[in-house]
């Protein structure tokens, strides 16, 4: 009875540290702004603290009774792309010395900025001069120096058949593909595709690049003063004629303490093709990190010179439904706590678009006197489990000694 007592104040002291170490290191008092749904910004210094763990925070409505977790959905001031496609038939082709001209109808007089242009046929780089027009006789000059183009450069493959240009309402289109000869198109879409910008900044740096002369590969480092969220880079590359390159993107996740120092963890977030003949704006899921890198390579050409990058740093911010009536404590700094699962999240299209913001009150840290913690120290820890381990195994060989 004695040894049960003694092993269950052994377990109690090895829970209540365990428990002590997976506390929160901040707090804020958040004030909502409005009854109902309410934001709630996260400045740099909230951020910087989820780099170690994205979902390392909770919202708590604080009652004189009781303390309960309010669900809360995470957004991210992402850019967003709505796409509708325009149905369209090609009505007739023909050919003269310059090149192919198709006709296309959309049936319907909808507004469009987007063209795709479907070819069977391979490495080719067109120009294409595109017209617009109600009525078939008079025509509208959209653009007259768009490119297509299917290429291959040493191992890369590239093709790039879309016609970008500001929104028009017409129904008719003409397509003219220059010096073209034995072209098999077989297809062309029409469609509005909008884009909607989320909250951000854009952050202009310049690289730290190294070139690895036997592996044929450029390396190129970004560092942030403090862990940020990120959700789209665009370097600025300086050469002299057309590229194209294959790269790989990178973050870093975390360092591990080694013998011989400490060693980067890298996270692979996307492979990419730098190119001359497109933009290269590279957009990603939102990530919180404090370095990227990323590798391209060069094979037998000379290396890109990327002169400086610009990135996108989307805003972050927590929703909630909220009530003025109640106060509500947003903590955060958990490097461990799981992610939580709310409902809200099967819902996020109920959210308006438009929501107030609530106002987060100055930080305070969470102090864990010795008074509130039994233990304090990993190894005070490890000694209490130590030593309940030996006390079972020395009554477990007791009780088979019986036997």
């Amino acid at each position: 009875m004695k040894i049960n007592k003694i092993l269950i104040f052994l377990a109690f002291i090895a829970h209540c540290s365990l428990f002590a170490q997976q506390n929160f290191n901040y707090y804020r008092e958040v004030i909502p702004a409005t009854e109902g749904w309410n934001a709630i910004e996260l400045n740099d210094s909230i951020v910087s603290t989820m780099y170690s763990n994205l979902h390392g925070l909770r919202l708590f409505q604080t009652t004189p009774t009781d303390t309960v977790e309010t669900p809360f959905l995470l957004q991210f001031g992402n850019e967003k792309w709505i796409e509708n496609m325009v149905y369209s038939e090609i009505l007739n082709k023909g050919y003269t010395s310059n090149g192919f001209e198709y006709l296309i109808d959309q049936k319907e007089n909808k507004v469009t900025n987007y063209l795709n242009i479907f070819l069977r046929n391979k490495n080719f780089d067109y120009k294409v001069k595109l017209e617009g027009s109600n009525d078939l006789k008079n025509w509208l000059t959209i653009g007259d120096d768009f490119r297509i183009v299917d290429i291959k450069i040493d191992q890369n493959e590239f093709r790039s058949n879309a016609l970008y240009f500001s929104p028009c309402n017409f129904r008719y289109f003409k397509v003219f593909l220059k010096e073209a000869k034995e072209i098999d198109l077989y297809k062309t879409t029409l469609k509005i595709k909008e884009k909607k910008e989320g909250k951000h900044q854009i952050l202009t740096l310049t690289p730290n690049s190294q070139y690895n002369k036997k592996n044929k590969t450029s390396t190129h480092y970004i560092e942030l003063n403090i862990p940020t969220a990120l959700s789209a880079i665009e370097p600025k590359i300086n050469y002299t004629g057309d590229y194209l390159r294959n790269a790989k993107l990178y973050i870093l996740k975390d360092s591990v303490r080694t013998k011989n120092g400490n060693k980067a963890n890298w996270e692979f977030v996307t492979s990419i093709q730098l190119s001359s003949l497109h933009s290269n704006y590279i957009p990603f899921s939102p990530l919180i990190t404090k370095s990227v890198k990323w590798v391209v390579e060069e094979l037998d050409n000379p290396p890109l010179k990327i002169e400086s990058v610009l990135i996108k740093k989307p805003s972050v911010v927590l929703v909630s439904q909220l009530s003025t009536k109640n106060q509500y404590t947003l903590f955060y700094g958990n490097p461990t706590i799981h992610k939580p699962n709310y409902d809200i999240a099967n819902f996020s299209s109920s959210i308006p678009d438009s929501l107030q913001f609530a106002i987060l009150k100055n930080e305070n840290i969470v102090i864990i006197s010795r008074k509130d913690s039994l233990i304090t120290n990993k190894l005070w820890l490890w000694i209490v489990l130590v030593i309940l381990i030996l006390i079972m195994g020395y009554f477990t060989l007791k009780m088979i000694k019986k036997v």
